[in-house]
Parts: C-alpha cells; structure tokens; sequence
C-alpha cells in the first residue's frame, strides 16, 4: 500500500516538470462531439465543495491498465468562480483528476481558510468532447476504487462499485440511475443527477 502511495505521490510531484502540458498541444483539435478512440480530449468540467475558486490547480494524469500514472500530466486551472476548468489534452486514457485550492464555504458564506484536495477517476479514453466533475463523492470514493483496480478490476467497474459501496455507507438514499460522480454538477442544471 505504502509502495502504491509513494508511486502516485512520486508521478504527480516529481514527473510534471517533464511532461506534457495541456492546451499548447498542436497536433490536432477534436472535431466537437465525435470521439476518436485514442485521440486528443477536449475537457471540461468543474471542482466543487462549494465551487472552487479562480485559479485553483487541476491536474489531469493518465493512468495504466492497473492504475498507475503514466507520468503523462495536463495541467489548467480554474477559469471561473464557479470551478469550471477547461483543458485540451494530447492523448486520451483513464485520468487521476487531482484539484487543489481554496473553495466557497457556503456554511459561513466566504473562501475557505485553507485550500483542499480533492480527486477524482474518469475514463477518457475516446477522444473528442468530455466532462468530468470532481466533488465530495468522486473524492471519497478515490481510494477504494484503487484499492479494487489494483485487485484486478476493470476500471469502469471499481469506480462504480467504489462509489455504490460509499452511497451505501452514508445511506444516501437516491432514486435509481443516479449518473456516477463525476457526472454530478452541482451548480449544473436541474437535473435528478444534479440534485
């Protein structure tokens, strides 16, 4: 566990200077709305706790079948206080989404005193228009969908199991086919997922 640990912790810090950054990429732009399997992602999304603030950290590092970096990491930030982020990357794969800064505390009605973390899994691996929302949920269920990916699960499988063993825990109780987290907008639309 403290290897799998050190490993992530060694691609996110250490591995950034070195690799490719998101947005100055010129090979080729997705034509919107038609993914290629294994082409270039065009992402957006948002960071909320309550919303993350301007220019908070996004990164976007890309994962191997058993779930571990690649070294491959796309930055960005947030554009907005809204916690959109938008961010165009090279490749597409499944993605560790870690977000770090501070977020609006709707509690006491201002910024955080302290910034957070918070993560998130997606499986991008078509090209073409995506979104990925990182929030409580995603965050909670990171681990165990590691945990379960390292024990041999597909990816798809451990984030969805990861995050119906958290809702179980919690006894959230919600109508039936809720969307996975990071599907979740919580400034989104009025939608059932959203709510």
């Amino acid at each position: 566990m403290y290897r799998r640990w050190a490993l992530r912790l060694g691609a996110f810090w250490a591995i950034p200077a070195l690799a490719a950054c998101g947005g100055d990429d010129e090979s080729g732009e997705p034509t919107p709305g038609e993914p290629t399997p294994g082409g270039p992602v065009s992402l957006t999304g948002a960071v909320q706790k309550g919303p993350f603030v301007l220019g908070s950290d996004v990164e976007v590092g890309l994962l191997d079948q058993h779930g571990f970096p690649t070294g491959e990491v796309f930055h960005a930030t947030t554009r907005s206080d809204l916690g959109e982020f938008q961010l165009r990357m090279a490749k597409s794969g499944k993605a560790e989404v870690m977000t770090n800064g501070f977020y609006f505390n709707e509690v006491l009605g201002r910024r955080s005193g302290a910034p957070i973390t918070l993560r998130a899994l997606g499986n991008l691996s078509a090209g073409g228009d995506q979104s990925v929302y990182v929030n409580a949920l995603t965050h909670m269920a990171y681990q165990r969908a590691l945990t379960l990916l390292d024990a041999g699960a597909d990816f798809d499988a451990s984030v969805a199991q990861a995050e119906a063993e958290l809702r179980a825990v919690t006894g959230l109780a919600e109508p039936t086919g809720i969307g996975g987290g990071t599907t979740l907008n919580l400034l989104g639309d009025d939608t059932a997922d959203n709510a």
